[in-house]
């Protein structure tokens, strides 16, 4: 084991974070990038089949015929650095569904290198036993429990955290790619009226003249300083979008950052953003439903014909069709009514519950949602959830306790919550405390899955 107990530290959470990508870009089937994970002249081997692929070439071949080699599910890695903290042994246990309806269990068995880009594997073994077939149910079902969520950070809005000098939250990116951060949440105004008391939810977080930066510029100008993180807006108010428009705009930013973005959509709270844009405040729900419904058309198959209540075309083409197949992943928000069911089960991928919440309450809609998906012969298992941790203090004063606020994700990921997320302003107001609260957040993170 390393002789520097910080250093040992370092390179853990450094590894933690390759594996991390290596999920990513294999649930996204970015096979090209692989060359953040392995080295050019990595060996990875299967066995007992002896498949050997002998170089980031072959590698990335093999796993472009399939969308897994393995189709495994694996759990917490045990690490350990060498002394001089230039390479380390990682042992990771495996639950293995193949694509040949076989399962079992194994084990990857990696040689880690420091490089000039980072850590990267030199070397994997995936060591597989098969099971017969009587046991692919079972495997099946094991492969189904809930796994760690991803952990996104809410980007402060306002001019939070960054004033006017707005250039800096790309450097936040930047630096939350790099911690090991898996998203970033964007809110929306376009613009703002005189009655903030309107806002349901306590005092609105903001006073009038606060710059909003235009969510997807900005997730746009993030994306492209980055590489691995995802990027949702949260919430984007769709109806003030046209739909041609927002269709065309979505797809272009999901193609460019190669399948990143997630799209949160609301109807917002502000007639006056309705007015200013000569909309109908109170067909606000309809034209939510006919905007989205009409960018899922315009990113199928072209020419694209839609109608509905508020606006219809014919024979259109609208391209480049998104990155992802079917278009970003769209999330609804807002309590959990009868429209809202239908729009998620119909039009969407998931679901952002409304501010507030209790944990417990959105672990039980989430079970309803699931449970509509079924009725609807859509796997529940495909369904998204966004959840925000509630912040925990320290006792006798404001200070956030991080460990106890990030447990609350067992109990989300146990109740089928896919993804958490907690305010950057939670963590800190100062800037130049980034980086360190980056760090100690990710640090807490994996602390919290490794018990």
């Amino acid at each position: 084991m390393a002789a520097d107990h910080s250093l040992h530290l370092d390179a853990e959470h450094a590894i933690h974070r390759v594996l991390s990508i290596y999920s990513h870009l294999l649930d996204n089937q970015r096979w090209a990038e692989l060359d953040q994970v392995f080295t050019d002249d990595a060996v990875f081997t299967i066995e007992p089949t002896g498949v050997r692929m002998g170089s980031l070439r072959a590698i990335i071949e093999r796993f472009s015929v399939s969308r897994h080699p393995l189709g495994h599910h694996f759990t917490n890695p045990v690490i350990d650095v060498a002394a001089d903290g230039q390479s380390a042994r990682v042992v990771i246990k495996l639950l293995v569904v193949r694509p040949d309806s076989l399962a079992g269990t194994g084990s990857y068995e990696d040689e880690f290198v420091l490089t000039p880009k980072g850590w990267r594997i030199s070397q994997r073994v995936a060591k597989v036993s098969v099971a017969q077939p009587d046991a692919v149910a079972a495997a099946k079902a094991a492969a189904l429990k809930p796994g760690r969520p991803r952990l996104s950070l809410g980007v402060p809005p306002a001019g939070g955290l960054v004033d006017n000098d707005h250039f800096r939250l790309i450097e936040f990116a930047r630096q939350a790619d790099a911690a090991g951060v898996d998203a970033l949440g964007v809110s929306d105004h376009v613009v703002m009226g005189e009655r903030l008391d309107r806002y349901r939810w306590g005092p609105f977080p903001a006073a009038k003249g606060k710059p909003w930066l235009e969510p997807l510029a900005l997730i746009a100008t993030m994306a492209g300083a980055t590489r691995r993180l995802r990027f949702m807006t949260g919430i984007l108010i769709a109806p003030l979008r046209p739909a041609t428009l927002l269709a065309k705009t979505l797809a272009t930013i999901d193609q460019l950052s190669q399948g990143r973005l997630d799209v949160g959509v609301g109807t917002g709270w502000q007639p006056e953003e309705y007015e200013s844009m000569n909309l109908d405040f109170d067909k606000r729900a309809q034209i939510l439903d006919d905007n989205i419904g009409a960018c899922r058309a315009l990113w199928g198959p072209s020419p694209a014909t839609f109608s509905s209540p508020t606006l219809s075309f014919k024979d259109i083409w609208c391209d480049p069709k998104p990155w992802q197949h079917g278009g970003p992943p769209v999330f609804f928000s807002g309590p959990l009514t009868a429209r809202n069911v239908k729009r998620v089960v119909t039009l969407g991928s998931g679901w952002i519950p409304i501010m507030g919440a209790s944990v417990d309450e959105v672990i039980a809609d989430t079970r309803k949602l699931r449970q509509a998906f079924a009725a609807a012969s859509r796997d529940p298992n495909e369904l998204r959830v966004r959840g925000t941790l509630p912040a925990v203090k320290v006792k006798a004063g404001d200070k956030l306790d991080l460990d106890a606020t990030l447990a609350t994700a067992h109990r989300f990921a146990e109740g089928g919550i896919t993804d958490v997320t907690l305010p950057m302003g939670a963590l800190t107001g100062d800037y130049r405390e980034v980086p360190a609260k980056l760090d100690e957040l990710m640090k807490a993170w994996h602390r919290t899955w490794s018990r």
